[in-house]
């Protein structure tokens, strides 16, 4: 055990359920597996829910390539590393002016809080602005990958409305193409009814 541990520490790897019934999972509400080998968090929450089926489970997932087998195990979160620093740039791109915000909005009043809702609201129409992201592969979107291939695809056209548009470009991408490119917007998303 390391020095300066709490009490009731339980040293061991919890990928077998000795450490696990010695740190009473049985009781426990909830489990995070967190090393760096996938596959040791996958088992421990594995031996973990045999031991407890009501377990709230999170586990690390460290390599993209075990997502489907992270979803496979049906955990309450899933925390992606990875993810979590792209989530972090993107916001510092996405919205530069946002950390200063914020700083200065911590030492305003409730009252300020409140008269800038009430000047934002009207611009919003009701509306919460949100942040999307989309996995555009040659598969799922051929036209776009098409598009990106030859250039001509600028970031006008992820914010042009379908319902306006004048005529609709098909394409197939090249066989055995296998790239993929996130595109992630800002703005108002809304379902339309075909």
């Amino acid at each position: 055990m390391k020095a300066g541990a709490p009490a009731g520490t339980v040293a061991g790897r919890g990928i077998g359920s000795a450490a696990l019934e010695a740190a009473h999972i049985e009781q426990a509400a909830g489990i995070v597996a967190g090393t760096d080998m996938d596959a040791d968090n996958l088992s421990i929450i594995i031996t973990a829910r045999e031991l407890n089926p009501n377990l709230f489970l999170v586990a690390r997932q460290n390599a993209r390539e075990n997502e489907a087998l992270f979803r496979a195990a049906k955990l309450d979160t899933v925390v992606d590393s990875a993810a979590i620093m792209a989530n972090g740039i993107l916001a510092l791109i996405s919205t530069p002016l946002l950390k200063d915000f914020l700083r200065l909005a911590r030492g305003h009043s409730s009252d300020w809080a409140t008269r800038l809702l009430e000047r934002l609201s009207p611009l919003l129409n009701g509306e919460t602005p949100q942040l999307w992201t989309a996995r555009l592969t040659p598969q799922e979107a051929p036209a776009v990958g098409e598009a990106l291939s030859r250039g001509e695809l600028k970031i006008g056209h992820l914010f042009a409305d379908p319902a306006s548009a004048t005529e609709v470009a098909v394409a197939a991408a090249p066989s055995g193409a296998r790239r993929c490119r996130t595109v992630t917007a800002a703005g108002r998303h809304r379902a339309r009814a075909r």
